[in-house]
């Protein structure tokens, strides 16, 4: 089990009706169903047996923009953004209570206008960003077209326990 930390910086994200048990189920599955075998070694390491946490902050295109500019080079905002713990903070000696999985960041402008373009409802994108994002945090990649399919079928087949469509199908 993880515990699911949420931070609204975006206010129009708490029109979205059911939002934070939506959020916390998709990334407990996508948890439940990633290989976290690094993640729990870290931890170990660091001497905290408990499962850890993770952060999904519900932001905005600007701040997201700013996110994606400082970290990734790319002055332009993204729907999601995954920052995984930096392992190295173990290694430094930083004192923790329990072991961060990391942080998935969503900005409202794109998922939003993305749900509407793509004509899915938007609890199944913000659904999808989220499996995917905490996906990322486990170590999961797409840079790979192999890795990019085995990202989508695990993507899917995480989506499909709560009734949702397979993405990919649909674009």
């Amino acid at each position: 089990m993880i515990k699911v930390c949420l931070h609204f910086l975006e206010d129009e994200w708490r029109s979205v009706e059911g939002l934070k048990i939506l959020a916390a189920k998709a990334a407990q599955a996508a948890f439940d169903h990633a290989d976290k075998r690094r993640f729990l070694a870290g931890c170990a390491r660091a001497g905290i047996r408990n499962d850890g946490e993770l952060t999904l902050v519900f932001s905005n295109d600007r701040h997201v923009q700013q996110l994606n500019r400082d970290f990734r080079g790319m002055d332009k905002p993204t729907n999601i953004l995954s920052f995984p713990f930096d392992e190295n903070d173990l290694d430094a000696g930083i004192p923790l209570e329990s072991c961060h999985l990391g942080d998935v960041i969503l900005a409202w402008q794109t998922v939003e206008r993305e749900a509407r373009c793509q004509k899915i409802p938007l609890r199944h994108h913000i659904a999808h960003l989220v499996v995917h994002g905490v996906l990322h945090l486990c170590g999961h990649d797409h840079h790979k077209e192999a890795d990019a399919e085995n990202m989508e079928r695990l993507e899917s087949d995480i989506l499909s326990t709560f009734g949702i469509p397979c993405p990919y199908r649909i674009r």
